[in-house]
């Protein structure tokens, strides 16, 4: 790659090259700190801080906030093709590296694998924050679960059977406001639901409660009525318990969290999402809260 400072002055400013380029190394760490200090004009740059553990990392980090608050704001507001605040976390350790596209987590801090969210901090609880990828899977579980527990619950429960909730679920938009509404559904209420009673044989005949109704010819029809009918035959799981789920699959992953308060970029290190739970539902997946 040839000297470090030269492939960083030929990124023209690009951030995320000169960040994510940097690997464990004292040189490349001071290098990338002195082309930000010029960068943003920053008088002062805050001093590396020597942890390899993110708590006492955080400790350290708390403490320098007060010294050198206004520098370290600037650096943690650049989020260009990566997360606000992984600038300014490379900046200050030798051992955090951003991973970049390719990682499924943030950055690497030594054996940790850490996730970083910029959050809002309210009632002892940072709110309101999406996963990564290393949670797709089970938070497509989640999703799945959560539209099922609807799909039976409207028919029991008048206020989640409106044109809004039916269109939201259908088309895969927000859905918050009907975390309330699920979070009531007893359902002890929908036993038996979950068990219907359709038949469709290898003729396409539909039977329904042992007496046929109707026949279909056409067999890609008839293979996605199978497969929608065979939906129906899973167990319902109350909003709580597709909660609990979620959350211990995420509670089991190797993985840490750095969280920012929005706006004034303090810090707050969590080593697993034990105890969250579900905050917000939205196109893009499930956000959640967590308390600290």
């Amino acid at each position: 790659m040839g000297n470090f400072k030269d492939f960083l002055n030929e990124a023209k400013g690009d951030m995320v090259s000169l960040a994510t380029n940097k690997s464990k190394d004292t040189a490349m760490t001071d290098e990338l700190r002195s082309l930000v200090q010029e960068k943003f004009n920053i008088k002062e740059m805050p001093p590396k801080i020597n942890s390899n553990n993110p708590i006492s990392f955080v400790n350290e980090y708390t403490k320098l906030l007060s010294s050198h608050g206004a520098a370290m704001r600037t650096i943690f507001d650049f989020n260009k093709n990566i997360g606000r605040g992984e600038l300014l976390l490379a900046c200050l350790s030798d051992d955090i590296i951003i991973g970049g596209t390719s990682q499924t987590y943030d950055v690497d801090f030594g054996k940790y694998k850490i996730e970083v969210k910029e959050v809002n901090f309210q009632s002892n609880a940072m709110n309101n924050f999406r996963l990564g990828k290393e949670s797709k899977a089970a938070m497509k579980v989640a999703l799945d679960k959560i539209k099922y527990l609807f799909s039976i619950s409207k028919y029991f429960y008048p206020e989640l059977n409106t044109d809004e909730f039916n269109d939201k679920v259908a088309e895969g938009q927000e859905l918050t406001k009907l975390i309330k509404f699920l979070r009531n559904v007893d359902v002890n209420v929908l036993k038996g639901q979950e068990i219907v009673d359709i038949n469709i044989n290898k003729k396409g005949r539909i039977y329904f409660q042992g007496n046929e109704f109707a026949r279909i010819t056409d067999t890609d029809i008839s293979d996605k009525l199978k497969e929608l009918i065979s939906i129906g035959t899973k167990k319902i799981d109350s909003f709580e318990e597709i909660e609990a789920e979620l959350v211990n699959k995420l509670a089991s992953k190797n993985l840490g969290y750095f969280f920012f308060k929005t706006g004034s970029a303090d810090l707050v290190y969590k080593q697993s999402l034990e105890g969250s739970s579900i905050d917000t539902i939205t196109q893009g997946g499930i956000k959640l809260k967590v308390q600290y």
